[in-house]
């Protein structure tokens, strides 16, 4: 994501959108992180609604495009983090 954003391979007027999936990856991240602690910890609903926090990042992210009638370039990575994400929250769902 970060890339796009540094090489400037991103369609005019997209600048907006891209920035706000920039921010909904790092809070997804963050949320990642807390994720893992809470699963190392044992504390599986705390991992499932961290997990369930990350996982709307890369919808909203897309929706941001929708909005501006702009192609995302970022849906392959959105597609990506979202199977990443919904993988371990159904194993949590089931500890």
């Amino acid at each position: 994501m970060y890339t796009i954003l540094k090489n400037k391979t991103y369609p005019p007027g997209s600048e907006s959108a891209l920035s706000t999936c920039v921010e909904l990856y790092d809070d997804a991240n963050n949320s990642l992180n807390e994720a893992l602690m809470n699963v190392k910890s044992g504390d599986y609903k705390s991992a499932n609604i961290d997990l369930s926090a990350a996982l709307d990042a890369p919808g909203t992210c897309e929706d941001g495009f929708k909005e501006t009638h702009e192609k995302s370039p970022v849906t392959n990575e959105n597609n990506d983090l979202f199977q990443k994400i919904v993988i371990p929250l159904v194993f949590t769902n089931m500890l």
